[in-house]
């Protein structure tokens, strides 16, 4: 039924990416963090996502595998992100605050073969989360990249994979009704499950049944552990335009951001659209440039519709 009303198709996000990069070559991607800056073009993350997916491949990673990646809004993750989509690997995000307990049992249930994560940030030592996992009971897990020069024993670094990559690389063929993405919930009531999606449900999501628009600048504030983080990396390579990831929330920033780029949209729950726009009072920044802004992810009180709505925000 879904093929019949359209909402499904038999393109893949990796066709898309692919088209996107010939369509919206020059659309801009701009990971704003105090540690890791990064930005890049859709043109060049698509070259260089599809020689690491040939780096991927000869770490004997294939169609149906699974990699989880606890990496926060950095180019390195964007590109790990796309070049298992190529591949036809099965993402795992993993919400960067999730300790061993955490990581251990994703792992486990996604049986990841691959596992990508930084060294530290903020105030987390991931190396310190590595040594506590029981790798006894990951029987899958083979290989676990570090983001560091120095990754520890067993391990390689982000420059170590790099090294394997291999431009020329020829991607499989991946289906669009293919299992793309395993995300887990939060687990509130009973243990985290492990939701399936496929190229096809992703899609419908991004752009063939979505609501907000798309022009302009758009401002991602989501983790990419996140579903909408996630969703937001994955709608430029549909729309364009330029997009910028935020590697951690901050109000001041994110209004700052708003009004040096002209941000168009943004997204977030009722906490994050009330500190921006108590933030933006307060400093005086200008937001009149944002016209769409996406909220959900908890009960959104009516008076902060009103309040948005004075600011001349649509919310969806």
């Amino acid at each position: 039924r879904y093929y019949d009303e359209g909402r499904y198709q038999a393109r893949t996000l990796a066709d898309e990416m692919r088209d996107g990069a010939t369509k919206h070559g020059e659309a801009l991607l701009v990971f704003h963090s105090d540690t890791r800056p990064g930005a890049a073009n859709v043109a060049e993350m698509h070259r260089k996502s599809l020689a690491l997916a040939g780096a991927l491949h000869s770490l004997g990673l294939r169609p149906g595998d699974a990699i989880a990646i606890q990496v926060p809004n950095w180019l390195e993750g964007a590109l790990a992100f796309q070049a298992a989509m190529l591949l036809g690997v099965v993402v795992v995000p993993v919400i960067h605050i999730y300790g061993p307990a955490e990581v251990q049992f994703i792992l486990r249930e996604s049986r990841a073969r691959a596992f990508i994560c930084p060294r530290a940030w903020r105030n987390i030592d991931y190396v310190e989360r590595l040594e506590r996992l029981d790798r006894s009971a990951l029987p899958d897990l083979q290989h676990v990249i570090v983001l560091d020069e120095d990754p520890p024993s067993g391990c390689l670094s982000w420059r170590d994979l790099e090294a394997k990559a291999q431009p020329s690389f020829a991607p499989p063929h991946v289906a669009a009704d293919d299992v793309c993405l395993l995300i887990f919930t939060s687990g509130t009531t009973a243990e985290p499950k492990g939701v399936q999606h496929t190229h096809n449900t992703l899609l419908a999501e991004l752009g063939r049944g979505s609501t907000m628009p798309t022009h302009g600048v758009t401002l991602s504030a989501f983790p990419s552990g996140h579903i909408a983080g996630v969703l937001g990396l994955a709608r430029l390579y549909l729309n364009g335009g330029k997009t910028i990831l935020m590697d951690n929330w901050d109000a001041s920033a994110a209004a700052r951001l708003i009004e040096e780029h002209q941000v168009r949209n943004t997204q977030g729950t009722p906490f994050h659209l009330h500190g921006l726009l108590e933030t933006a009072a307060a400093s005086r920044r200008d937001l009149s440039s944002l016209a769409d802004y996406l909220i959900g992810g908890a009960n959104v009180p009516p008076a902060l519709v009103e309040q948005a709505q004075t600011a001349g925000l649509a919310t969806y």
